[in-house]
């Protein structure tokens, strides 16, 4: 039944899809044209009336739901409309401790390819979430190193893999489910599987959703906290991809303590767009030894890494953030690393150094430690 409904709304949604689209725009236009008095003759384009729709919305839902109990605690929701008729339907499974909507979370998603030629069941993550809080290109490049470290958080994948998925949609929510995508099973049109498979493959990631929300909590723009090694790699290699972020002059608001940190560990986030910021201020170069240089990086400048003078583990130390180019020093990789592994008097001589030239920014952020506090977080 499941896989009779899949084939029936592949087969019937092109030429729905056409006419819907045509409705509306005809309708758009029909009631740009009205006056004022004349808004009770709006014409509206009825899709809940669409065959195509009820499948989506109610039919394949329900009849997943009867065929497997175990979504009895999940809610099912299908879309075919995002402010328009969409060019990727959609069927989501929704933990409601996690998430009710598609912008925000994590969850499965049966999404069909634009042009019909398949669907993915697909492990994914609410876009909007990504560009509300990074914008629309750094966002992007957030959701990507997500997916992928979340992938690799997951003790096994079954029976999916990490393969692209390919949407054959140029909207921005269909590129944010692109580069979204953990973990993804392709159904061709010409090869839907017999319901026992697609209830099999539903019920594994199902389970791998399950796990996720074991280690990733509620919110999943905090995956980076769960290694720091990795997390540190994403976070250095994303600074030299992003654009650098504007802030307004003065201190900053605190940010809120990660849903993850705990009575032993406060983790806190870093925008790689801030880091970005501060590495592009000082020209890409090394501030501890300009003649230190790496190599030319994705976006044409020479690759370095950002190091919080201040480090982002003490934020609960202070009232404001430190999360602010004015605490953010531009080294090589070398230099890097000997803040946190050189031999002590090392680390001492560096400190002092940058404390005394960071000084006066720092103050200008709010930010207002002495040298001995500041020695304290670099040798206990």
């Amino acid at each position: 039944m499941i896989q009779d409904l899949l084939k029936n709304f592949m087969a019937q949604w092109p030429s729905e899809h056409s006419r819907l689209k045509g409705e509306l725009a005809k309708n758009k236009s029909f009631n740009a044209k009205l006056s004022p008095g004349e808004i009770s003759s709006r014409k509206k384009t009825e899709i809940k009336s669409s065959g195509v729709y009820k499948t989506l919305v109610t039919v394949l839902p329900e009849e997943m739901s009867v065929q497997l109990p175990l979504l009895s605690k999940y809610k099912i929701k299908g879309s075919m409309s995002q402010g328009g008729i969409s060019d990727v339907p959609w069927i989501c499974i929704f933990d409601p401790d996690i998430t009710t909507g598609a912008q925000h979370g994590y969850y499965p998603v049966y999404l069909f390819n634009a042009d019909m030629s398949g669907v993915y069941l697909s492990l994914n993550q609410g876009w909007t979430q990504y560009e509300d809080n990074y914008g629309l290109s750094n966002g992007r490049i957030e959701i990507r190193n997500n997916a992928a470290q979340v992938a690799q958080s997951l003790s096994q994948l079954l029976s999916f893999d990490r393969a692209p998925i390919k949407l054959d949609s140029t909207s921005t929510l269909a590129r944010g489910y692109e580069l979204g995508n953990i973990c993804s099973k392709l159904y061709p049109v010409g090869n839907i599987p017999s319901d026992s498979i697609l209830l099999s493959d539903l019920e594994n990631i199902l389970t791998l959703y399950s796990e996720l929300k074991t280690i990733v909590g509620l919110n999943i723009l905090t995956i980076g906290e769960l290694n720091p090694k990795q997390s540190e790699e994403l976070f250095q290699n994303s600074i030299n991809k992003v654009t650098p972020a504007s802030l307004p002059k003065g201190p900053i608001e605190k940010p809120a303590k990660s849903e993850r940190a705990t009575s032993t560990s406060s983790n806190w986030s870093r925008k790689s767009s801030i880091a970005a910021t501060a590495l592009s201020e000082k020209g890409y170069t090394c501030e501890n030894d300009k003649t230190h240089v790496t190599f030319i990086g994705i976006k044409g400048h020479t690759f370095m890494e950002a190091h919080h003078l201040v480090p982002m583990e003490f934020q609960d130390h202070f009232n404001v953030s430190i999360d602010v180019p004015e605490n953010i020093l531009c080294l090589c990789p070398t230099c890097h690393r000997s803040f946190h592994n050189s031999e002590v008097s090392v680390r001492k001589q560096l400190v002092s150094r940058f404390f005394s030239s960071s000084r006066s920014g720092l103050q200008s952020r709010g930010i207002n430690i002495t040298k001995k506090q500041l020695l304290t977080y670099y040798v206990q």
